[in-house]
């Protein structure tokens, strides 16, 4: 299965060139995923030119224990093995928002292997939509629900996360910031709670979510 956001591009060849990786290492793509690097562009016509050169693509397994280097976005060249979509269920339709991360998470946690494509495959705008484009989805939702979708990913993620303090820290943060910017004390209240974080991380995240808090009373200001 291979994913493409509607205002991005992919490289001529990147998709023939996933096939014959597949087709000469595979056995199998029961458990396969993987992604490429992206060419943010302001302007369509050098984005079509990108996009219609030719392009040596290297692929290979993405190593070492890290999560963050394993987890993508779905418009970066993004490909996974039907069998393995859904094994996991696909991908969470209640989450608006950060559903590309949950995804990547569930993947590995299934014991998917990544792949990643050093060679820029995709090409993403990053100009001006124009008034008649929509909104980013990102934006249309507050900080209170954008804290309860990261709070759904730790919680659900959590055995895979708990194999890797440092992506797991990097969630907490984002989920922490969230909730200081949505007001009240339900992020330090769900950090207090929370179970396999050491203590000394537990007082290092309580520290980032309480600077947080000030900066979001100061903007309400």
């Amino acid at each position: 299965l291979l994913f493409l956001d509607d205002d991005d591009l992919i490289a001529a060849g990147y998709w023939q060139a996933v096939a014959r990786y597949i087709d000469a290492y595979f056995q199998s793509t029961d458990l396969a995923y993987g992604f490429c690097r992206a060419n943010p562009q302001s302007d369509r016509r050098a984005m079509q030119r990108i996009a219609a050169s030719q392009t040596v693509f290297h692929i290979r397994p993405q190593v070492g224990t890290s999560l963050r280097s394993k987890i993508a976005g779905l418009g970066l060249g993004f490909w996974v093995s039907k069998t393995l979509f859904q094994k996991v269920g696909g991908i969470n339709p209640e989450l608006r928002t950060n559903e590309d991360t949950d995804f990547c998470l569930k993947l590995l946690g299934a014991g998917a292997r990544c792949h990643n494509t050093p060679s820029q495959g995709a090409v993403i705008f990053q100009g001006d939509h124009g008034r008649a484009a929509a909104s980013s989805t990102t934006k249309r939702y507050g900080p209170r629900q954008r804290a309860r979708y990261f709070k759904h990913i730790l919680d659900s993620q959590a055995e895979i996360l708990a194999t890797d303090s440092k992506t797991q820290s990097w969630l907490w943060k984002r989920y922490l910031k969230m909730e200081a910017r949505a007001g009240g004390m339900q992020g330090y209240q769900s950090l207090r709670k929370a179970a396999g974080l050491a203590a000394g991380r537990k007082r290092l995240l309580a520290a980032y979510w309480a600077v947080w808090r000030v900066l979001a009373k100061l903007d309400r200001r």
